[in-house]
């Protein structure tokens, strides 16, 4: 009975301590790309505020809480990926590219000011979205329920982004 217990306890606390562990992988990898491309961001810039924007622009709150919305997402995504053991080397590649792309958008929209480059960077992470996805998906369809909110949040950034380059 008693050595019942110690391996039950065993199991417990490793459980428990894997779980805290993918826990803080996945906030602090998503961490880590929040807080760059928010560097990277400066709707308070000269040139930003100076665009022509469309009568429908989204106000800048909107884009704090959808961006704090989609990272929780990925981070829910990526610790169930650790949980499960799922994370392969492909998985893993599209979420960094994923990542990578989204600074540069940040960087060629907001920092070499290229409305042009950036809609392209937004065609760009379209199609790594989708990559990712049909990833997702082999694995378990919740990922892509969890997610679902980015492919969406894309579009309405690229029409957005090409609204923008068309009327300035």
């Amino acid at each position: 009975m008693i050595s019942c217990e110690i391996v039950y306890d065993s199991y417990m606390k490793n459980t428990t301590k894997t779980i805290i562990i993918n826990i803080a992988i996945a906030l602090l990898s998503v961490a880590v790309f929040g807080v760059v491309g928010r560097l990277l961001t400066d709707t308070n810039s000269a040139w930003f505020t100076a665009l022509n924007k469309p009568t429908e622009f989204v106000p800048s709150l909107v884009f704090t809480i959808m961006w704090s919305l989609i990272y929780l997402c990925f981070a829910a995504v990526i610790f169930l990926l650790l949980q499960r053991k799922q994370i392969t080397p492909s998985t893993l590649a599209l979420l960094l590219l994923t990542g990578v792309f989204q600074w540069l958008w940040s960087l060629v929209y907001f920092r070499l000011h290229s409305l042009l480059l950036g809609l392209v960077m937004l065609v760009v992470l379209g199609a790594l979205a989708i990559l990712l996805f049909a990833n997702l998906l082999k694995k378990d369809k919740l990922y892509l329920y969890i997610l679902g909110i980015y492919p969406m949040w894309l579009t309405l950034a690229a029409f957005i982004n090409l609204s923008l380059w068309a009327i300035n």
